[in-house]
């Protein structure tokens, strides 16, 4: 399996940077967790520090985009100085989005070793995400990756005979 490196952007997530770096460095083939921190006013840099993420840290708040873009360089440019060891694949987290299951990241393995697409999105699963208003958007869509899921399936038992 090729070595995966972590990218977590993140902006003021000091109360859950540090787990998620830990759930993230615990994945098989993860070698190594870059934690981007977006000009947090809070303790977001030690926190993931102290969890064993490289951190970077950008002066001002950037954005996500802009925080994603210099983890993954950073990746690059470690890449760059092992060249045997080829590029990672790159995964990137929310600072507030623990992995749901322990094959999380090889579930996502198969799926780039299978189908091989360009890029891979993922997001909380129904059970995770957060019970609050500002996660509504989340729950909707693990609402509906959970309803297009149970639909597919039963259209499969369909088609079968089942």
């Amino acid at each position: 399996m090729s070595q995966v490196a972590v990218v977590i952007p993140a902006y003021n997530e000091a109360d859950l940077v540090g787990a998620t770096v830990t759930a993230a460095a615990a994945l098989p083939g993860v070698d190594v967790v870059v934690v981007v921190d977006d000009g947090s006013r809070d303790a977001t840099a030690d926190v993931a520090g102290q969890a064993g993420a490289a951190v970077l840290r950008h002066a001002r708040n950037r954005g996500k985009a802009a925080a994603m873009e210099t983890g993954a360089e950073a990746v690059r440019l470690l890449d760059q100085r092992e060249p045997g060891a080829g590029a990672r694949h790159l995964l990137f987290l929310d600072a507030d989005m623990l992995p749901d299951t322990d094959d999380f990241l090889e579930r996502w393995l198969d799926l780039i070793g299978s189908a091989a697409p360009a890029v891979a999105f993922g997001g909380y699963s129904l059970d995770q995400a957060p019970k609050l208003p500002g996660n509504a958007v989340h729950r909707a869509l693990a609402l509906r990756r959970r309803a297009l899921t149970l639909l597919h399936i039963f259209s499969m038992g369909l088609k079968s005979g089942l």
